[in-house]
């Protein structure tokens, strides 16, 4: 998992008061790293679904433009493979 996108995602959802997937995410990523292989798909699939547009892609952030929250979100659902 890409700690580096999934740290900012957090730190950006957080700042903009997006605190419930926030923190929706930070409890995915702990059990994906607690959790043996099979259980890491489910989560990754998880992941992956929030990374989804319809679901954070379609949170506006301040400060950051669209082409980069989509970028960022589109390394994380990527580094948790398939």
């Amino acid at each position: 998992m890409n700690n580096d996108a999934l740290n900012r995602i957090i730190e950006l959802l957080r700042a903009n008061n997006v605190t419930s997937d926030a923190d929706e995410l930070e409890k995915l990523a702990s059990k994906y790293y607690s959790s043996s292989l099979e259980k890491k798909r489910e989560i990754a699939y998880s992941i992956r679904s929030m990374c989804h547009p319809k679901w954070l892609g379609d949170i506006y952030i301040k400060d950051v433009s669209f082409k980069e929250w989509y970028a960022l979100l589109d390394r994380l659902s990527k580094s948790v493979g398939r």
